[in-house]
């Protein structure tokens, strides 16, 4: 960070604090696009960890809040990322979650990465008395691209112990797909996937890059959740991305893992 952005940064930041939350239609809300005032008008945050969020959310007046895993170009299935030639106000802002203000935060200058805005920072923030904004056990689907499935089709990702990882196909049954498709909001299962390979889901590879995080989960069906069934955890997974398992859910779900949150 050089001299002149962190003066910038701190005059404001010490006489009027602001920032925003922009909604797929433009509008203000509680989750979005977050945006930061600076000397030159609002900009957007190139990345960001899950206690700056907290920070920039309890600036905003919330009591909690979190940065969304999905990327800005598929968040709900909308593209809310900032538009070509808006200014980056910062990149990758590191709070310790003490911080009264994201602009307090140590932070980076922005790049020419950045200036593509498809790592602008998305948050949601809630008054909801829990901390925990992303449950243990809540399920995204990650397509071929890497964003959340459109069509339901894609590769399990579990968030356990602050991150997100796939699930290993070892021991997985018919009655563990109906429980995650369940889970996360969806009709059911489109067509089984058991016993089929992520590295070729109708003609795509699915499988990602990161290790398996859950392995043996064995549903009857009935569970809410998948940590509900018999299942083995991280410490006893032995499995390569390649692994991975995949999905086809029916109907209408939320792929992108991110909690239900109102505005208030």
């Amino acid at each position: 960070m050089n001299f002149f952005s962190t003066f910038v940064i701190t005059a404001i930041a010490a006489s009027a604090p602001s920032a925003r939350i922009i909604d797929p239609s433009g509008g203000a809300s509680n989750h979005g696009l977050l945006q930061i005032e600076t000397e030159f008008g609002f900009g957007t945050v190139c990345g960001m960890t899950q206690k700056s969020a907290g920070v920039v959310c309890r600036q905003m007046g919330y009591a909690f809040g979190a940065s969304s895993t999905s990327p800005c170009s598929s968040y709900g299935g909308s593209n809310v990322c900032g538009s070509a030639g808006a200014s980056v106000a910062m990149k990758a802002a590191k709070c310790n979650g003490n911080e009264a203000t994201l602009q307090e935060c140590p932070w980076e200058d922005p790049d020419e990465e950045c200036a593509s805005h498809l790592s602008d920072s998305v948050v949601f923030c809630t008054n909801h008395e829990s901390a925990d904004i992303i449950t243990k056990g809540t399920l995204r689907s990650i397509g071929s691209s890497g964003a959340p499935s459109l069509n339901g089709v894609g590769r399990i990702e579990i968030f356990q112990d602050g991150q997100w990882g796939p699930v290993c196909s070892d021991g997985w049954t018919s009655g563990s797909e109906t429980v995650a498709c369940r889970s996360m909001g969806y009709s059911g299962v489109a067509r089984t996937m058991v016993g089929s390979t992520c590295g070729d889901v109708d003609g795509a590879d699915m499988c990602g890059t990161s290790l398996p995080l859950t392995s043996n989960v064995a549903c009857s069906g009935s569970e809410s959740g998948l940590l509900d069934c018999q299942h083995q955890g991280s410490s006893d997974v032995y499995c390569s991305s390649r692994n991975s398992v995949v999905v086809s859910c029916s109907g209408e779900g939320n792929a992108q893992g991110a909690p239900a949150i109102e505005l208030v």
